[in-house]
Order: C-alpha cells, then structure tokens, then sequence
C-alpha cells in the first residue's frame, strides 16, 4: 500500500505528462536511496525515541512528491494508536523501510551483531524470483559457504593465471626490452661519445628497421656529413692563406680602380669650381649700393694640395647703366641636383648671365631699356636656357635690380626663399606670395611681371637659399631626422646678428646642422649715410617755404605764380621729388604736355618706385606726340602692374598711333579680360576691327 500510495502521488505531481520507463526507473532508485538513509537513521536512533509518536512523525516527514506519499501510508501503519506494542511497531517499520530488489541483485542477509567468541553467524545469499505467471514472487536462498566452495575452483584458475602473467612481465619483458630497446639504445650512446672524441669513423649497425633504426641512420649520415664537411674545411684551411692573399690582391686592386675614379671625380670637381668662381663674383660698384656674399656648399672635396667645395647655390653681382642710370644687378640662385649636377646648372646660369651682362655693357640698345624691360629680358633668357633641359635642370632665384642713386629695388622670385628686408632692427619679409615658378619649369604660363620696393637709406637686403631654413633640429624616436619647418627663425637669427652674413651663419650652425648648400647675399643702401646728410637743413627749410607758396598759387589758379616760386626752389637744389611732382601737376593743368613728360621723367629719375607718375608721365608723352617716349613709360608699368586699366587704354591708343595695331588689340584683349564692359576699350577695339576689315577689303 505505501509503494501505491507513493507511485500515484508521483504520477499526480507530474499531470498529464507521459513517463518513460527510464523516469519510472529514476522514481524508484530516488525512493530506494531515501529508504536505505532513513533505515540506517532509524536503526542508531535511541529507544526513547523511536517510541515517541512525535519523534517518528517529524522523522519520517519530506516534501518530495511521490516520497512524501510512501511515508505517509508508512506513518499511518506504524503509528496506529491501535498499536501500543513497541516491538510490533518496529518491526512493522522495519518491515516498510526494507527497498525493493530487482531480480538479478544478489542480496546479503545475516546477523550484524555476534559476540566475540562466540559461534560465527550464519550468511546467506538470496534473490528473488518471479514465477510464470507473474502473480507471485519468490526469494531463493542459500548459504555463503556454497557459493564460495562453488566460486573456488574458477578463482583458483584465474589466481594461477595472475601469477603467470606477474612472472611473464617481471622476467620476460626484461628480456624483451633489453634487447628491443636497451641494447640498441647503448650502442646510439657509444657511438655518440665516439663522435664526441673525434672518431668519425664510427658506424652503427641497423640490425632492426624500427624508430631505433632510423636513429642509428640518422646518426651514420651526420657523421659521414660531418666527416666530408670536416675534410672540406681543411681544404679550406690549406688554401686560406692563397686565397687570402688573391682576394686582398683584388680588394687592392679594386681600390686603386675606386681612387683612380675618386681622383678624377675629385678632378672633375675641382675644374668645375674654377669655372664657377669666376662667374659667381661679387662685382658691384660698393658705392651707395653694397653687395655682400656668404656661400657654404653641401660638397667638400680635395685635390691635391687644394680643399674646396661645389654645389649648385651660386651668389653674382655687377653694376650695368641703364638710360644713363647706374644699376646694381644682384642673383641668389639654387640649381637643382646635388654636387656634379647642381653645379652644372649653376655654371650655366653664370654663364649666360654673365653673357647678359657683357651683352648690357656693349650693346647700346640694352642701355637704352628701362631697369622693368632689362629685367624681364633676363629673365626669359635665362628661363629659356634652362627650359631646353626639358625639366631636367630647375634653378629657384631671386634676381633684383638696385637704382643706385634712388634706392628703389626691382625684383624677380621665382620659387625661392622669401627675402627679407633689415630696418630699424627688425627683420620682415617683402613678399607674401609666389611670383614664378623655378626657371626651366616647362608649360609655364602667365605674364612676367616685376616687384618693386623702394629702400630707404640704412636698408638691409637679405636674399638666400633654402639653405637657411632646411636645418637638422634632432632626431624622433625612430631615428628619423627632425628637419626644422619655422620659416620666422631665419628672421630671428637676422634680428639677433644686426643683418652681418657671418653672424647670421653662426646663429644658423647653432640651431642645427646644414642639410642643403647654403648661399647668402646681403645689399645694403646708404649704410653709413643719413638722412640728413643728404641734404641741409637750411635749404630744406627755404624749399619747404617755396612749396608751400607754389601750392597756395596753385590753389588760386595762379599758375605761373606757383611755377615762378618752384623754378626758385629747383635753383636751390634739383633733386627734390615734391618739386618736380608739383612741376608735373601745374604742367598738366596748363596742358603743356611737353614739359609735363619731361618733369615726369625726372621726378621718376629720384623716385622711380611711383606707378602713377609712370602713368602720367606715358600719357603726357603721348600727348605731346613723343610716342617711343610713351611706350617705354607705359609698357614698364605694366611690367609692374600688368593688370592697369588706364594703363592699357594708354597703351592701346600708343600703339594705334605707332600703327602697331596687332599689339594695339593685344592690349584691348588684355584690358576686355580685366574690365569686359570699359567703354573705352569697346571704342577701340570697334576702330580696330573696322580698320582690320577695311585692311582686309583694300588688299582683296
């Protein structure tokens, strides 16, 4: 009843699933491990309690469904008040705790407890049996002296088997190992101390084709190896010394071949710098314009007795007359290419500027051009020159021109370092962007243009290299070189050496090495002069008052009042610009175009660095009828200011003039570029057109 009370509870607790005999097995292997616990439990309990009802009823208490169910009906059974006997009691739970065997478990029975001493209890063995018809279940006993007298005679045999095969592995594996495995194995360790003492002639036999085997080859091939690489060594050794001595004989040779080579390279070098050093000298007047040089080459070389060096950095100066004005022409120029090649480029460029500059000297017409046309000319010879390499050889430069008297500088940059400007103790650059690209740059595009700043007396000029910028600062973590990329600290340096080359080399070694040639030119205007030396301080003072006269009559319309007062003034001193640019206006407003030009021309004279007056002065020519005069005013502002509206016009109307009228609608097209809507410029280019197609009727 208790095992049907506890197998419902369990089918209750699991609904309506359908149980696998495998989970049915599980329920009553959980029931039997709990029944085995609670009876061995039960058994050491003390008698006081196993009487107490309350005792027995938290005792046989669990939560587990199917399990709870079985000790209920046991609790009901063993602890009926009907019960009073305490021994029945016992034996009824005793009875109830006993587990289910299956049929095949063999089951030990027989008393636990005997005295010492005593008779030795009696043991049995039983299963349980199941009849036919299934209905009935019987247990079959027997005692266990049987089954042991019944098991003797099969252990018996399996204990001498035991023993045999104990004495077949103590004794025969001994043997089998010993000449398997011990045997060869001694034999690889002797022939491995024979090779370690140097008998290479050792060999093992291969008397088995196993694991020990392919050892015992391994180490016969390694001997014969070593063996034929030990001979060939000493072959070696034996030829050594006459090898020795061939390949120190060939070493020697290819020496003597390498400083036979180093020596004409050296010479090579050295004929090259004696080319070079005469066309990069330093020529200049050194009057009011001085023109100072600093150049250190990447590339040092001797030969012979003689040290020196070469690269493509170059320095040139020289004094030209220009309209019966003296120049002083200054070049920094850095050909591209190290050593051999950059001083190729170099070489060429003073060449051909040294060609120029004889060419100036010589040819009256040269002398005839203004300081804008020289310019412009030399600059696309030397860019044509060099554009025939086919951009193969790039020079960057920067090539200026110096009025001697006025101070006013003309300048070209194409691609190189800014230059840099020293006044009053501050270093600044005179440029804020790129005019050309380097010479011998192909599909260069673009019109020629020039700079212009004028200097004021105690001016310094400062044109150099990249030289002076591509310092070595230091080293990154990486050991690549840290190149220095402040283009201020070359101002700084200029700042802190007061414009002197020297200085200004040493300020740049300390803040790092040279990595490139370096070439410096310094020119400086009225160095040592001021101001008031120029002109006293008296006659200033009686000028000044004759200005302001000549300014009032002007104002009042008294126009020959106020050039009465400044031809007084120009008695006193006539190289003042204020006099001759109030000449021009008075002129101009008298519409004596003639004298206007010929004052404007002087006033440029002292100031040539004033683009309007050049205006004035090409339009007052042409009014007056001096048409060349005109053009050459003209055509140098726009060299300095290609994009002029009003100077276009002029030139167009100039060229019209002169009957140069493919030139004259070059001009219109330039200036329609610039303003598409001039009224002006649309009259004349309509003129044009219409003489073009009269022209073109005439001849057909």
């Amino acid at each position: 009843e208790a095992y049907k009370a506890g197998v419902k509870e369990y089918l209750s607790s699991r609904k309506e699933e359908r149980l696998s005999g495998k989970e049915i097995e599980s329920y009553f292997d959980d029931l039997e491990k709990k029944l085995v616990v609670l009876r061995n439990k039960y058994f050491h309990l003390p008698p006081k309690e196993k009487n107490d009802p309350v005792s027995l009823e938290k005792f046989f208490h669990s939560e587990v469904p199917g399990i709870a169910g079985y000790l209920k009906e046991l609790k009901k059974s063993a602890l009926n008040p009907n019960i009073t006997d305490s021994v029945k009691r016992e034996k009824i739970i005793n009875t109830l705790l006993t587990q289910v065997r299956r049929l095949d478990e063999r089951t030990y029975k027989g008393e636990r407890i005997y005295e010492i001493g005593g008779a030795i209890p009696k043991h049995y063995i039983s299963y349980f049996y199941v009849s036919e018809s299934g209905t009935k279940i019987y247990e079959v006993g027997f005692r266990y002296e049987s089954l042991r007298e019944y098991l003797h005679s099969t252990g018996k045999i399996l204990y001498i088997s035991a023993i045999c095969i104990l004495l077949l592995v103590l004794f025969g594996f001994r043997f089998f190992f010993q000449g398997a495995l011990l045997n060869p194995l001694e034999e690889v360790v002797i022939g491995l101390r024979e090779a370690n003492s140097g008998n290479l002639e050792y060999r093992l036999q291969v008397k088995v084709e196993d694991e020990i085997g392919f050892i015992a080859r391994s180490f016969n091939r390694m001997a014969r190896s070593i063996q034929a690489a030990k001979k060939r060594l000493e072959q070696y050794a034996d030829e050594l010394e006459e090898k020795v001595k061939e390949r120190t004989k060939e070493l020697q040779q290819t020496l003597e071949e390498v400083q036979e080579l180093k020596q004409q390279q050296d010479g090579d070098y050295f004929l090259t710098s004696l080319l070079i050093k005469p066309l990069g000298s330093n020529k200049a007047r050194q009057e009011n314009v001085k023109v100072d040089f600093l150049i250190e080459q990447k590339k040092k070389f001797s030969f012979r007795r003689f040290n020196d060096e070469i690269g493509g950095d170059i320095n040139i100066s020289n004094g030209i007359e220009l309209q019966d004005r003296y120049y002083t022409v200054f070049l920094n120029a850095d050909a591209m290419g190290k050593s051999m090649q950059g001083a190729g480029g170099a070489l060429v460029l003073g060449a051909v500027f040294e060609s120029i500059i004889e060419r100036t000297r010589m040819a009256a017409t040269m002398k005839e051009q203004s300081p804008e046309r020289w310019l412009k000319n030399a600059f696309l010879e030397l860019h044509k020159v060099f554009e025939s390499f086919d951009g193969s050889m790039l020079v960057s430069l920067v090539l200026g021109v110096v009025d001697d008297e006025a101070g006013l500088l003309y300048f070209i940059n194409a691609e190189h370092p800014w230059t840099v400007l020293y006044r009053d103790g501050i270093a600044s650059f005179i440029e804020d962007d790129l005019m050309f690209r380097k010479l011998g740059t192909t599909g260069m595009e673009g019109t020629v243009f020039i700079k212009t700043f004028q200097m004021e007396p105690g001016d310094i000029i400062i044109a150099g290299s990249d030289g002076r910028d591509d310092l070595l600062v230091g080293t990154d973590r990486d050991g690549g070189r840290i190149i220095n990329d402040d283009e201020k600290l070359f101002l700084r340096q200029v700042e802190d050496a007061s414009g002197e080359l020297q200085s200004i080399y040493e300020g740049i070694r300390k803040h790092g090495a040279l990595t490139d040639d370096l070439s410096l030119v310094r020119v400086s205007f009225k160095e040592n002069l001021s101001q008031s030396k120029i002109a006293l301080a008296h006659e200033r003072e009686q000028i000044r008052e004759l200005l302001k006269k000549a300014k009032e009559g002007a104002g009042n319309k008294e126009i020959e009042e106020a050039i009465s007062y400044l031809e007084q003034a120009e008695t006193l001193n006539d190289q003042i610009p204020e006099v001759k640019k109030l000449f021009v206006s008075l002129f101009l407003k008298k519409k004596d175009y003639k004298n206007a030009a010929i004052y404007a021309e002087d006033y440029l004279n002292l100031k040539p660095v004033d683009k309007e007056i050049l205006y004035i002065a090409s339009t007052a020519a042409r009014k007056s009828g001096s048409f060349q005069k005109a053009l050459d005013f003209g055509e140098r502002l726009k060299l300095r200011e290609p994009n002029h509206i009003k100077n276009l016009v002029n030139l167009a109307q100039i060229y019209i003039a002169l009957k140069n009228y493919k030139r004259a609608m070059e001009m219109v097209d330039v200036a329609l570029s610039v303003d598409p809507k001039h009224e002006v410029i649309l009259k004349i280019q309509d003129v044009l057109r219409k003489y073009s197609h009269n022209m073109a009727e005439t001849e057909s």
